[in-house]
């Protein structure tokens, strides 16, 4: 009975070793790999263009991408799709800062 348990729990440990490694290989992805945080930002920006939804990536550090991230699960994509636009128009120098 005890070495039963102590398999099931050796087979419990392995299998969240794994999905731990396979969490920590996403975030390294998404910290190191620019392509990957604008794939993340065009499927949260489904309503906006494409090439804005790119130049917006292209143009934010890490920080301004994650708090995008947040701000589109959080609000309303219509309203989400406005703000994407505005950056866009504002980085190619279109408006104001």
């Amino acid at each position: 009975m005890v070495a039963v348990s102590l398999k099931k729990k050796r087979i419990w440990f392995i299998l969240l070793a794994v999905v731990s490694g396979l969490a920590l290989l996403y975030r390294l992805a998404v910290v190191l790999g620019s392509q990957a945080r604008m794939y993340l930002l065009r499927a949260q920006a489904r309503l906006a263009p494409r090439n804005e939804v790119e130049l917006v990536a292209r143009k934010c550090q890490i920080g301004d991408w994650f708090v995008l991230l947040l701000l589109g699960k959080n609000i309303d994509p219509l309203v989400y799709k406005e703000l994407i636009c505005d950056l866009a128009r504002r980085f190619e120098g279109k408006e104001p800062v």
